[in-house]
């Protein structure tokens, strides 16, 4: 009997191929075996979607479907299934391209998000680990899921780099690891461990703590620095504080509130690559609070002056 794989798949007959693969995404999702442990209705229905899908997830053989039903897809692809009954249809796996017997999709990435896995999340490795309780336990691999957690650093270990002792959670123990922090990593930056997640690889995303003094802009560093009126129409040498150490800087006379001074190769290090942003320090002229009549006098007289 002919199968309306587009009533299975709760498309129209004109749907795209994107369209049919997201609708069996969402339907094998709500009919997995491993979300409806004991429900045989619902292995039915998974075993009807994916059917479905691998017809007309295919373009010549929904090309096939469209002229002659599903009668002609006995065995799917050849070399004699069992037809129309699919059932008792074994699950071959090709271990270098997670192809299903010839299909073009990637089982990896249909069933990914099922399991919670980032980047596709199932394992299509060479070595299988039955799934119990299912029919399709001799042929499906475990899931492996990658895990996130976050660390907070300081600013000053976002530049210069350093290690971090984290307790994981794994398998019911408790596992401490040495995590190394990359000099340069920026707010927000991941670090991942490989084979550290459930099954999958660990991602530690960083929060970076405000610094007092510096703020980030990619690779450069700002920070702002107070000249008195005096050294702003005079100009001074003045020491201002870098994450290296102090250093000298020369304020030209007739510096303006806002001037930036550009420090070459004393800002973030560049991240996995040779060399370091720059450092720019903003000049902020202010105004001393305190003033005597001899100072404001003084002060009237240049006015004039330069009025």
């Amino acid at each position: 009997m002919t199968k309306d794989y587009y009533k299975i798949l709760e498309v129209e007959r004109s749907a795209s191929q994107d369209d049919i693969k997201k609708s069996f995404r969402k339907l094998a999702k709500k009919y997995h075996p491993d979300v409806n442990k004991g429900n045989k209705k619902a292995e039915e229905k998974f075993k009807e979607v994916t059917e479905a899908h691998e017809v007309l997830g295919d373009a010549d053989k929904r090309k096939k479907y469209d002229q002659f039903g599903s009668a002609d897809f006995s065995g799917f692809g050849g070399g004699g299934g069992t037809g129309p009954g699919y059932a008792h249809r074994a699950y071959s796996w090709n271990n270098q391209q997670g192809a299903q017997n010839g299909a073009d999709f990637n089982i990896g990435d249909i069933f990914g998000d099922l399991f919670g896995g980032a980047g596709g999340g199932f394992s299509t490795g060479r070595t299988s680990r039955s799934r119990k309780g299912t029919p399709f336990s001799d042929y499906m691999q475990e899931a492996q899921e990658d895990v996130e957690t976050s660390i907070e650093i300081a600013f000053e270990e976002s530049i210069k780099g350093g290690t971090r002792r984290l307790t994981l959670q794994r398998g019911g123990r408790e596992e401490k690891i040495d995590v190394k922090i990359p000099a340069g990593i920026r707010d927000g930056g991941k670090i991942r461990i490989p084979g550290k997640g459930n099954g999958g690889d660990l991602y530690i995303k960083v929060r970076v703590a405000p610094h007092q003094l510096f703020t980030r802009e990619d690779d450069d560093l700002f920070e702002e620095v107070p000249i008195t009126f005096t050294q702003a129409i005079l100009g001074d040498t003045m020491k201002v504080p870098t994450l290296d150490g102090a250093i000298n800087l020369k304020i030209p006379p007739h510096t303006s509130s806002g001037k930036k001074f550009r420090i070459p190769e004393k800002g973030a290090p560049h991240l996995g690559q040779a060399g370091r942003g720059d450092l720019f320090v903003i000049a902020h002229v202010y105004i001393p609070e305190k003033l005597d009549e001899e100072d404001i006098e003084a002060i009237r007289k240049i006015h004039k002056k330069i009025s």
